[in-house]
């Protein structure tokens, strides 16, 4: 019987081998799914539920919980950080063009601040603690550090101008922006003190005390807007009485409810007329009133809609539209956000950019001042000309007011009285008659027959809060 030769041996092992690779290969592409399979499958929201899909839902308004609330700022952050990792590349341009690019968004920065006649808008915001600016000046410094960029125009690295990284000083918090760009006209300044008196009546009025809101993330816009997002903390109280400040709180979001008060009495009149709408579109409307020898306080200017044949387009007023996470019910998501720095994604380099570093630094710097607080006790209302850029107005200011928030106060009937904080109560021994207190409650808190009529005059009646602040 002959023997097969060894040549012969290796040549039907050789061959088994490939058949066993090709079996293999044709099971791997027929039963295991692929990547695109995988991300497509994640997107299918009918084949795997979203855990998110029912806070997108939910509809905000004033009277939202800190709870809801949070969910739907949960949702719409989650979105906004998946949009952010689509931009995943921002290509250069050529060196022959990168320069007159970076002065063209120069030129776009300042645009408001060029304006012939000037112009100015008016802004609301929170500026954060030196503690908060620590951190986030820390955290930024740490994401951007893989781009190792310059403020140097000619530099054909990566590019961001000086004015869009905001100063540690000027973080803030935006909360409503009652009025957008507009000519300034004679008057100016007796408008801007108007809308401050306003905004401070509507915290004392409606009880707007101090709040927290604690950092949940770092994202970057649309591969564009370095900003730190917030959501609100509020008070519950658990099954053995305890009481606690988180995320979950039951209460009133205080941030939705402040900003929807904002703008109601922005937008509104009081029942009694005593106080008119105070938007740029009323005082247009009251200026042409004027004009026709009509008196303003017998009209009311209505949110004018019109009609294409089709449907009905309703106008807001800017301080709706521009107002961050309030707008339409139904599609404010309580967006609360400090704006750290902005890429000018048109001429950020002459050679292609990465961001994937940015986003991993991002949710790395996320888990780490995840749960960060920071009290919200202080306002300031700011009239800018855009000498800041896009999203500083606390540069060179041409009108502004420092804001407090009313404390919330108990008055005992002995002359003590209770602060209550946030999650603190402090109480005081100090009589009512040594310690002036701001904050609307009993009849004593406003007018006490024993002062001195230069104590009399420190202290704040309900009808003083309805002077016209122009005639002082």
């Amino acid at each position: 019987m002959l023997q097969p030769s060894s040549s012969s041996h290796f040549f039907h092992v050789c061959m088994e081998t490939v058949a066993f690779a090709l079996t293999a290969l044709t099971y791997y592409h027929t039963f295991l799914p692929t990547p695109e399979d995988c991300t497509e499958n994640e997107d299918d929201e009918n084949s795997t539920p979203s855990i998110l899909s029912y806070f997108k839902s939910l509809t905000l308004d004033a009277k939202t919980s800190v709870e809801e609330a949070n969910q739907r700022r949960t949702a719409s952050y989650y979105e906004k950080a998946r949009e952010a990792h689509d931009t995943e590349c921002i290509r250069g341009v050529t060196s022959s063009v990168v320069v007159e690019l970076r002065r063209e968004e120069l030129r776009h920065i300042f645009r408001y601040k060029r304006c012939k006649p000037a112009k100015s808008h008016r802004t609301i915001v929170a500026m954060c603690d030196e503690r908060t600016q620590g951190l986030f000046d820390d955290a930024r410094k740490k994401i951007l550090d893989p781009l190792r960029y310059s403020s140097h125009l000619e530099t054909d690295g990566v590019w961001i101008p000086k004015e869009n990284v905001i100063p540690n000083c000027d973080m803030h918090v935006t909360i409503a922006l009652p009025w957008w760009w507009h000519t300034i006209r004679d008057g100016n300044e007796n408008l801007s003190k108007e809308v401050a008196s306003r905004f401070r009546k509507t915290l004392l009025l409606e009880f707007h005390y101090p709040f927290q809101i604690e950092f949940e993330r770092f994202v970057l816009l649309g591969g564009k807007v370095l900003v730190a997002l917030w959501r609100c903390v509020g008070e519950r109280t658990t099954e053995d009485g305890t009481i606690i400040f988180d995320r979950h709180g039951d209460g009133i979001d205080p941030m939705l409810r402040l900003r929807a008060e904002i703008v109601r009495c922005f937008t509104t009149s009081s029942p009694d007329r005593r106080r008119l709408p105070l938007t740029h579109a009323h005082k247009m409307e009251e200026k042409e009133r004027e004009s026709d020898g009509i008196n303003s306080n017998n009209e009311k200017v209505p949110v004018e809609e019109l009609s294409d044949g089709k449907v009905n387009i309703k106008r807001y007023h800017t301080i709706e539209k521009k107002t961050p996470g309030y707008s339409e019910q139904g599609i404010a998501d309580g967006f609360i956000h400090t704006t750290l720095c902005r890429l000018p994604s048109n001429c950020l380099s002459t050679s292609d950019v990465e961001l994937g570093p940015i986003h991993r630094l991002c949710r790395e710097a996320s888990a780490t001042l995840s749960g960060h607080r920071m009290l919200i006790s202080t306002y300031r209302f700011l009239e800018t000309t855009g000498e800041g850029g896009e999203s500083n107005p606390c540069v060179n200011p041409i009108y502004e007011e420092i804001i407090d928030a009313p404390r919330r106060h108990n008055v005992l009937p002995t002359g003590k009285y209770i602060e209550e904080g946030i999650g603190v109560v402090q109480t005081s021994s100090v009589p009512l008659s040594e310690k002036i207190n701001l904050t609307i409650g009993p009849e004593a808190a406003f007018w006490r027959p024993d002062d001195t009529p230069q104590e009399q005059e420190k202290n704040v009646s309900i009808n003083k809060l309805f002077e016209n602040p122009n005639l002082h």
